[in-house]
């Protein structure tokens, strides 16, 4: 597999500083041929912007050639070699201070993708619409401790704001994790550009359709994260309010945690249909561990319990307190209620929600 960090990077144009224009690698190639082949006086660079701020990568053009497998190479710029100043003056703006990584592609890698996140990707169309941009921030790109980029988005999208740290192998990165206990860090987006190809990373054209194919798949993640942050909320909200209110039977119940939601004490409709349900939970479970406990034949009785009182338990147990036979019937009259209940005590407990929903 090809280590893209390494690989030298090739440019299909670069920034002609005589003419203050970009050139074409086909241009470059006239205006050598035009000079005796002699273009050293006048080198080309990556680009104008690195140029003005003196991070300018000096480049050459070269023709298209056939490789000893038979493999056609288009026309493209190359970098100079000793550069050694050049790498370690992008290395340091974007906090590589390891020796080993400055004399590689690896900064020129970060700091083009960091350019292109501040710049190009606001003013595209198709990125800035699948984003859903508003405004591009570009932070202290040599700390670490913070990301490269920050994309504030629309009302409408699902998150406020992304957070991008780009990441280029193992010379670079953050002092932070991606992920923490906090609904925050989802937005964090940890880039890693290593599969980006010498010949991609360079022109803004070809690096968009990845970074989209990327982006979609960072925001598909971020909104199932969102939604399982949001249910486990929701479920530590619920558990504290039947917690509070297990006591109470199931019309009380309701009628409590219905005046919390219209007061605000419960966050939301969610919240309320999972106090209910986890309180239906906790009754069914209560019910059954006393149905278990009437009838156990190991069960250790301090005081004599008639059978009368262990049928009619076992009713009131099965109905959730719905039926409550009268004090005075006999066993055989508690055994025909006992025998038309139904089989399955949910489907009670269900028509008891329906009618109190009505």
């Amino acid at each position: 597999m090809t280590n893209n960090t390494s690989t030298k990077l090739t440019w299909p144009e670069a920034y002609y500083p005589e003419r203050q224009c970009n050139i074409t690698v086909e241009d470059a190639l006239k205006v050598r041929d035009q000079n005796g082949r002699e273009y050293r006086e006048n080198p080309c660079l990556n680009s104008r912007e690195w140029y003005e701020s003196g991070y300018g990568i000096r480049l050459f053009p070269k023709r298209e050639y056939t490789t000893q497998r038979g493999t056609v190479v288009r026309a493209h710029f190359c970098q100079y070699s000793d550069q050694e100043n050049t790498y370690t003056k992008i290395a340091e703006e974007i906090g590589i201070n390891n020796s080993d990584a400055q004399y590689t592609n690896t900064p020129a890698r970060i700091k083009t993708m960091i350019d292109y996140l501040s710049t190009n990707i606001a003013e595209d169309n198709i990125s800035a619409s699948q984003m859903e941009i508003v405004t591009v921030n570009k932070l202290q790109v040599n700390d670490l401790n913070c990301p490269d980029i920050i994309i504030h988005h629309k009302g409408g999208f699902h998150r406020r704001e992304t957070r991008i740290f780009v990441i280029d192998g193992y010379c670079r990165k953050p002092n932070y994790d991606e992920r923490d206990s906090t609904v925050q860090s989802i937005d964090n987006w940890f880039l890693n550009i290593t599969k980006y190809a010498p010949n991609t990373i360079t022109t803004w054209e070809a690096v968009r359709p990845l970074l989209m194919e990327e982006w979609n798949s960072f925001n598909n993640r971020t909104k199932s994260e969102i939604s399982a942050f949001n249910d486990r909320l929701d479920r530590e909200e619920a558990e504290a309010l039947v917690a509070e209110l297990i006591d109470l039977d199931y019309e009380n119940f309701i009628v409590e945690i219905k005046l919390k939601l219209s007061n605000g004490d419960i966050s939301s409709q969610s919240v309320f249909d999972k106090t209910r349900e986890l309180y239906l939970e906790a009754i069914q479970s209560r019910t059954e561990g006393q149905e278990f406990t009437t009838q156990n034949p190991f069960q250790i009785i301090d005081e004599p319990v008639s059978e009368e009182d262990k049928i009619r338990q076992t009713i009131k147990s099965r109905t959730f307190g719905y039926i409550q036979p009268p004090i005075n019937l006999d066993s055989q009259g508690l055994r025909i209620i006992l025998q038309n209940l139904p089989v399955n005590p949910v489907i009670l407990l269900n028509m008891r929600i329906a009618a109190f929903s009505n």
